[in-house]
């Protein structure tokens, strides 16, 4: 009987694959499946590496995309004696460092040096792929290394 049901069971099944014209030539036909698209994703990190943007007259970021596309970059620079924005933008190929930061003038490079502990720096990028349009936004906030 177990005989009987596993062989009904392998006709099914041989009846269930179609037969491509290439099998029927004796020649193996392999089905190749369509390359995944690239996802697309913006980094933001602080220059030099780590954790922590180190304070001195530029502050800087590095700001890279997977795939080409146009960035918009707001920095935000909060401190208790009070707060200063700065934006810009550019296009960048695709794996390419955009190397970008807040100037600082003597000013500000003290009451930052002053505050390192409760000071943050706070980046927006906006990053829009040329080939579909398709937007990707990246928030994040950095503390100071002295």
């Amino acid at each position: 009987m177990k005989k009987i049901i596993s062989a009904t069971a392998v006709l099914a099944v041989a009846l269930l694959i179609p037969v491509s014209s290439s099998a029927a030539n004796g020649t193996p036909h392999i089905e190749v499946a369509p390359a995944a698209a690239k996802k697309f994703f913006v980094a933001v990190a602080p220059r030099g590496g780590g954790h922590k943007v180190k304070v001195g007259k530029v502050l800087g970021v590095k700001v890279r995309c997977s795939l080409n596309c146009r960035v918009k970059v707001r920095f935000k620079l909060i401190t208790p004696v009070g707060s200063s924005t700065v934006k810009g933008g550019r296009y960048l190929p695709k794996g390419v460092p955009w190397q970008t930061g807040m100037v600082l003038n003597s000013r500000g490079r003290k009451a930052l040096k002053s505050h390192v502990k409760t000071s943050r720096l706070v980046a927006r990028v906006v990053a829009i792929n040329s080939a579909n349009g398709k937007r990707s936004v990246r928030n994040k906030v950095f503390k100071f290394r002295r």
